[in-house]
Parts: C-alpha cells; structure tokens; sequence
C-alpha cells in the first residue's frame, strides 16, 4: 500500500505527502504501523470523486482527498497530518466533532469552504470504539441534505447499527441495523421509527421523542437498564443510543447509533450469578474465611469469621492484619515468653507464600490459621476450628486408656478365677486320683465307680472352666496367635488318637483318615488348629450313636486345605442350625443327658478366623452331621515337625530307673501339700518334704541340695519367681531344677514361665502322670 508505482498515483497530493513525509519523527509513526481501519479508509478517500477528508488519532491529524484540497482551496493542500482545528469553521463545531468521535456516533458539521462559503459534511466514525486506536471519516453532502453515496457506504461499514431518522421516519440504515433488527437490505428505509420501538413502550417514547424535539441537543451513549429495541419478529433485545439532531433545510435530522447490550447483559448476568455462587459458597464455608487485597484491606469475611471476630469483642476490624493480630491478643499462652516465641514466628513466616499456626482462646476454643497469598497480590486466611477435634481426642485418649483398663482388670480377673477355680478342684481330682492309685488300701467296686463319677465330674467342671475361660479370653481379644506351617494329616492324626480312648467308651468306631493327593501344609496356630479339631472330633464322638462311624477326610480346596469330620449321630433339628456357633446355644440338648457347655463350636468358630480360615456344617442327608475347618495353604515348602518337649511342655515317657529322688515342695496352701505329699508317696524312690515359705525353702535348698524343687508361684512374702532367681544367684543351688506349681493356666502365665527358666510348669488341678514326668524329666537333668 502507497508505494510509488506510476505516476498517476503520485499526482495525488494526499499519496505524495503520505509517500515523503518523515513519519519516524510523527506521533502516528510510519504507514506500516497504521491499523488496518485508517489504511481502508484512506484507500477508499484516495478513490473517491467526492470531496473526502480523514481525521484520525487523538489529536486528529488531517488527510485529504485531491476534491477536498480543491474544495478548501489550494492553501490548505500542505495540511496533512495537521490539527483539524484548523479546518472547521468554529469551536463549536471542533467540540461536535469530539463527542461523536468519543460516543462512537456518526454527525453532520460545517466547514469553511475555498470561497468562505459553509459546507455541511457527513462524518462517520471509524476504528476500534474501545480504544484510541479511532478516527472520522468525512464526506461533502450533496444537494437536499441527503447522504451522498460515499457517505453511505462509509456508514455501511461502521460496527454499529446507524439509522438516521426525520421527520419520523427511518431515511437511512446501514447494514448492522438492519441485520440488527432483523430486516433485509433497505426495508427500513421509509418505516415509521417507533418499529424499533416495543408496542409496550410507544405512546411513552412518543411523549419523549416530542419533549426533545422542543430541544433537541447531542446524547451520548448511556447504559441505562429500561432501554430495549424490538426486532422486526417482535422479540426485544437490551440497548444503549446516542442521538444527534442535525438541523437540515428540509427539517430536523436525527442520527441514532445503536449497541445491542445483549451479549454484555448476559456476562453481567453471568457475573453476578458468578459473584453470588461465590459469595454464597465463601458465606457457607464452616471454618473462618477472609480475603484481604494487596493494601492489606479486608475485602471479603464470611459467617465464620464475623462470629469468631465478635466472639472476642472485635467486630470493627477493616483489615487482614487487625484480623491475624485480634486473633493473637485473643490468644492464650503460657508465659510471655510463649507468646514471644509465637510472635517471631509469624513475623518469619510472612515472607513466605503459605503460613500455618495455631492459637488457642481462654473460652476454650482452639483454631488451626492457614495464610495463603494470592497471585496478584493479597492473601486468604482460613481457621479452621479444631475446639470438637481436640475435644474428640482428648475423649478418645480417656476412652483408650478407660478401655486399657478394662482389658487389664478382665485379664486380671480371669487370672484370678482361673487360680481360684482351678485350686478346690486340685483337690478334688488329686485325691480321687490317689483313691484310684491307691495300692494299700484296694478299692472295692462299689467305692471305685464312686470315685471315676467324682473324678469324671471334676474333669466335666474342669473342662467348663477352661471353656468360660478361653471364651473370655476370646472376648477380651487376648489370645495371641503363632501362625508357623502345620502339617494337617500329622495333626489330625495326633487329635483323633487322643480320641481313642473315648470313642472306645461311647462304641464310636473311628475310620481311617481319607487323605487327599499333594495337601499342602496350612498357616495356622499349631495349638489353637489342635484345639479347634478336638472340639469338633469330641462333638462327634459325643452327640454319635452307639455303634455309628466318625470319619475324618482331608481335602484340597481352592482357598487352603478342608478338614471335614462327618458322623452318624442325632443330627441338629432344622431350627437350631442357624444358632450352631453362638456361645452357650446346644441345639436344643441343654436339658439332655449329653453333658456340654455349648461354648467349643463359637470357641472354634473365632479362633478359625482369627487364623484367616472358615468353620461350617452342613446336615447330612443320610442322617448324622458334617462340621469342617478351612484354612489358608502355607505359601512355602517347609514341613512342621512333630509336638516335641520344650522346656514346659510335660513329658510322658519315664526313663530308665534311677536313684532315689529328693523332691522339696514349697506351698503355703495344706491341702496342696497333702496331695502332693500323697502323690510323690505313690512313686517308687522319691522322697518329699515341705515348706509355706520361699524364704525357708531357699534355706532348706541350700542345706539339703534337692534334686528337684516344686515351686508354687503365690506365696506368701516372696513370691515363686524372686525364689527361682535367688536360687539362680546362690553357686550351690543354681544348677538345682525348679517346676512351677501354680493354678494360673493362662498361655501367657506359661510363657512367662519359660522365659523365667523354669524347668517345667504343672497346672492345678494336678495330674499325677503330669507331676510324675516334670519330677522325673526335671531330676535327670540335674544329674
């Protein structure tokens, strides 16, 4: 664009001013930085027959079309880029010129011509209407005052909808307006004005469009709420107008710029609506919440914020930082130099984007502060309150420990009965067992089926302990688990032996286990598998007719190894089976002649999950019941090896005879004495003494050198275990065997007793082929 390219083109004064001048040194720069809508407009100036002139820039430097230069007079044809103050006729007119140019509205003005004669030109805006990046673009009018052709197409490409009225009626309409309004090319043109008026508002504006023709005078652009237009389909859009009145010698002209607000209302809807979900979602936060912009000043503080604020007597405060140091006077510590200490940190941490404290009030409540600064500046504060948190805590803390205490008291309490219970039965089965060993005194049949009815009912009472016990143990969660790789066909091997003799008894015949191919080995709780397949084997053998089969298969499943024992008994009525593991329920024999606690299956049923594995039944349509144990297959090669004898458990096989035994039993209790007295009496080559006291009895240790000590645990003064280290600790008795006697049978009372070094540990009530191998097993190792 305006480049030398014949000479034609450079006859145009306003090209070869444009081509020569030195623009570098220009306010507007060199033509290659001329946005797009001055290039246009000077192109189609450059063109046109009809006398044009541009005005651009917020000084309005001047262009001229070579018509224009004629029409002003050849003195004027040097007055490019110069001031249009010193084109138009008087400052009246300069100052039309300016608020056209700001409302972005076309207008009609005069000018001086050559000959001092006034013209009247047509001036359409042009440009960016946003920004100064805008001028005019000004055409002479032709005769009757109408719109030259030029004009008209220099309106055509204005943005805005321009329609020029007069008299009442539409005389022009670019092409916006009628896009606009929804009209096609020329259809306005001669229309009553008011049909962009809605039906609703016309005898209103009518009243108005009088009132300003009595005085009409510019109107700039106004965004008034009330103004709508109407389309020609009768829908309605929001506007904003400027008015021009132009006094023609045919009458009053009126020329209307039009922007439809539409798109602007529904962002300002949106905006709002924006604003309020804001406001609304900033209002609803629990917590306190404030934003203070970047002068520190309090901009936004929700519900929360203002009931913590008042709750300190601080309801006045217009910034953050009133805000942060409110909260801190509120604050309570321990000392000043706390609250030093406190200070300097929030002064250190101030610099940095996110800060993070906690303040605490004498009302008892207590607050966690976040600030975080925001890009752009300022910063948010949060605090959220921790009061019910704390307080949670600090109950949740009293409720452990309360519950700590609880545990510690059951397991105390079930130390204590097991001791308490299990010390008259030592009696009851200790003597009834003497009764039937007894070898001076024979027993006659009468007298010997009365003593096994005393000793079977002690053995009944003390399976019910140990039943009640374990249960509550359960309950109290203190049964610890020792899951190791157990070899299922060795184990149930062991378990339906122990069952022979009972079997036998009951004219129950056990089948041969049914083992399966390739079982893997399971992980589980040697002792607790034991005792869950001896409860369901002793059910078997229990609830079975005379002359029925028990038989035990072990199986493969997909999630571990299944261990079923099915048997031919009386079966469980229908209605019971839902209640089979619930603690102390017997399937409708709790008044039968079958003796139970209905404790072993929920015993059973826990201890199987807490090993990871599952316990059901299942009725056995040929009569009798099926009951299985599943548990997870051991992820790794290794076989368990048989139940061998460590330090406590009792060993069952005498040795070779050996020489006479010196046993020194020490016990307070003297009943206990008495039956061990007896006891010890029935075997071939001991010798027994006693003492109440672990002090005499250390004494007595050291004078006679025994050859195994029998230790009760509870003793008066001190107690067994600070006997077995005093004896530890003196050279002539340390290498002496101590078994401990006690009537504690909890797991955990024997692993403390193994850790203590006892040699074996024998439970009250006492067994006499118990105490026989601990004595004789202890006193081989002395030798």
């Amino acid at each position: 664009m305006f480049t030398a390219s014949d000479s034609a083109d450079l006859a145009s004064p306003m090209r070869r001013r444009i081509e020569t001048t030195d623009w570098s040194r220009h306010a507007m720069g060199p033509p290659q930085q001329w946005p797009d809508a001055l290039r246009v407009a000077l192109e189609l100036a450059l063109v046109s027959q009809a006398p044009t002139l541009v005005a651009w820039g917020p000084e309005l430097s001047v262009f001229y079309n070579d018509a224009m230069v004629a029409s002003l007079g050849a003195r004027d044809a040097d007055a490019l880029g110069r001031s249009a103050e010193d084109v138009w006729k008087d400052d009246a007119s300069m100052q039309d010129l300016l608020i056209a140019l700001r409302d972005g509205r076309p207008t009609i003005l005069e000018m001086r011509g050559a000959t001092a004669s006034v013209a009247r030109i047509g001036c359409t805006p042009i440009g960016d209407a946003l920004s100064l990046a805008r001028g005019m673009v000004c055409s002479w009018l032709e005769a009757r005052g109408t719109a030259s052709q030029r004009l008209q197409q220099l309106l055509h490409t204005v943005a805005e909808p321009v329609v020029i009225v007069r008299e009442g009626r539409i005389e022009y309409a670019n092409a916006q307006a009628e896009g606009a309004f929804g009209y096609s090319p020329g259809e306005l043109v001669g229309l009553p004005h008011d049909v962009l008026v809605p039906e609703r508002v016309r005898a209103a504006h009518a009243i108005d469009a009088r009132h300003y023709l009595m005085a009409p005078k510019p109107r700039a652009m106004s965004a008034r709420s009330d103004l709508t237009a109407r389309r020609k389909d009768g829908s309605e859009f929001p506007v904003e107008i400027s008015l021009n009145p132009v006094a023609t010698s045919d009458g009053m002209m009126i020329s209307t710029v039009i922007r439809d607000l539409s798109a602007r209302r529904e962002l300002e809807r949106a905006l709002r609506r924006h604003a309020e979900h804001l406001a609304a979602a900033v209002e609803s936060i629990p917590h306190a919440f404030f934003i203070a912009d970047e002068r520190d000043r309090l901009v936004a503080a929700n519900a929360a914020t203002r009931a913590m604020l008042r709750d300190v007597g601080a309801d006045a405060v217009s910034s953050g930082t009133e805000v942060l140091e409110t909260m801190e006077r509120a604050s309570t510590f321990e000392d000043d130099r706390e609250r030093e200490v406190f200070r300097a940190a929030r002064e250190a941490a101030a610099g940095r984007p996110t800060d993070v404290f906690d303040v605490r009030w004498p009302n008892g409540r207590s607050f966690r502060v976040t600030r975080q600064n925001l890009e752009g500046g300022g910063y948010a504060i949060i605090g959220i309150e921790l009061t019910d948190e704390l307080r949670r805590s600090r109950e949740l803390q009293i409720a452990r420990a309360q519950a700590e205490a609880a545990s510690r008291s059951k397991s105390e309490f079930l130390a204590s009965m097991s001791h308490e219970l299990r010390t008259p039965l030592n009696a009851v089965l200790g003597f009834a067992q003497l009764l039937q060993r007894d070898k001076r005194e024979t027993l006659s049949e009468r007298q010997r089926a009365m003593v096994d009815r005393i000793f079977q009912g002690g053995e009944h009472l003390l399976r019910l302990v140990d039943d009640v016990l374990d249960l509550a143990r359960i309950e109290a969660r203190g049964v610890a688990m020792a899951p190791e790789p157990v070899a299922v066909d060795e184990l149930v091997d062991e378990v339906m032996a122990s069952l022979t003799v009972r079997a036998r008894e009951a004219d129950v015949a056990l089948l041969p286990i049914e083992v399966g191919a390739d079982v893997p080995m399971v992980h589980a709780d040697r002792v607790r598998f034991a005792q869950v397949l001896m409860n369901l084997g002793s059910n078997a053998v229990k609830y079975s007719r005379a002359g029925g089969r028990i038989q035990v298969s072990i199986t493969t499943e997909v999630r571990g190894v299944r261990v079923t024992i099915r048997d031919e008994g009386i079966g469980i009525p229908p209605e019971h089976r839902g209640r089979l593991f619930e603690a102390f329920h017997r399937a409708g024999q709790e008044t039968g002649p079958i003796e139970g606690t209905g404790i072993g299956l929920a015993i059973s049923k826990t201890l199987t999950e807490l090993m990871g594995g599952t316990i059901g039944y299942r009725a056995r349509p040929e009569g009798g019941s099926e009951f299985w144990v599943e548990l997870p297959a051991h992820r790794s090669g290794a076989r368990s090896s048989r139940p061998s004898s460590p330090g406590l458990s009792m060993a069952t096989e005498l040795g070779p005879p050996a020489p006479r035994v010196r046993v020194l039993y020490v016990e307070d209790n003297e009943a206990n004495v008495a039956l061990v007295r007896e006891l010890v009496a029935t075997l071939d080559r001991a010798d027994f003494f006693a003492t109440p006291t672990a002090e005499a009895g250390l004494a007595l240790a050291r004078e006679m050198k025994p050859d195994v000590v029998l230790m009760d645990i509870n003793l008066p003064g001190m107690n067994g275990y600070e006997a077995l280290a005093a004896l530890r600790d003196a050279p002539e008795t340390a290498a002496i065997p101590v078994v401990a006697v006690s009537a504690a049978a909890l797991p955990a009372d024997r692993a403390r007793a193994a850790r203590a070094g006892f040699a074996a540990y024998v439970t009250k009530p006492i067994r006499m082929e118990e105490l026989e191998a601990a004595i004789e097993t202890s006193s081989r190792r002395k030798t």
